[in-house]
């Protein structure tokens, strides 16, 4: 996102969201690359993925809290993003956390690492990916170590599940937390809180 306060609507991220997700399947549909759905069981991957979720949550959620400078500058960025998502309802936060999901974990892991892990080391293959993704979410330094760490852990969790639903759900549910606590409950992180922060569908 960029570092100006010019606010970004809700079609502008949802159509940045759709073209990340079209090069993914334009990447699978053209690239030899062997993946599947489900790693485990359906029930074991989406129970794994929520599990992971709100771990990485509570991981997060500590750092802001007590991460010193660094987390001056997250919650830095956190006031900036706020500028673009401040009045979407539950509705659009799940559209782009379900979108964020599928398209960046399609394009990054199962596309990108895939692809990579055929032709470099399994180590490259996972710090590759994960480098792109905290360049593509540069808000500061800050950000983008938190992104680039991110994005390792979910090339890892790839790596070792070969679940593309594991990561996809994982990565949606972490990030659907993430924005409904900015949007409806910035108070948790010390930022100025919303007066209409239960409204549900509104602004749909």
């Amino acid at each position: 996102m960029s570092k100006t306060n010019k606010k970004l609507g809700f079609f502008e991220i949802l159509v940045s969201q759709i073209v990340i997700l079209v090069v993914g399947i334009v990447v699978l549909r053209f690239v030899a690359i062997e993946w599947q759905l489900w790693g485990f069981s359906p029930k074991v991957d989406l129970l794994l993925a929520l599990t992971a979720a709100l771990l990485t949550y509570g991981v997060i959620y500590m750092v802001y809290l007590y991460g010193g400078r660094f987390s001056a500058s997250l919650l830095t960025d956190m006031q900036r993003l706020v500028v673009h998502f401040h009045d979407y309802s539950w509705f659009k936060i799940s559209c782009v956390a379900l979108l964020a999901g599928v398209g960046e974990e399609l394009l990054f892991r199962i596309a990108l690492q895939s692809w990579l892990a055929n032709h470099v080391s399994v180590y490259l293959a996972i710090c590759a990916p994960a480098l792109i993704f905290g360049l593509l979410h540069f808000l500061s330094w800050a950000y983008f170590i938190a992104a680039t760490l991110m994005g390792l852990v979910f090339g890892i969790a790839y790596h070792l599940s070969q679940s593309a639903m594991l990561v996809i759900a994982w990565h949606a549910i972490y990030d659907l937390i993430a924005l409904g606590v900015i949007i409806k409950y910035p108070h948790l992180l010390g930022l100025p809180p919303r007066a209409d922060s239960n409204r549900f569908f509104s602004d749909v």
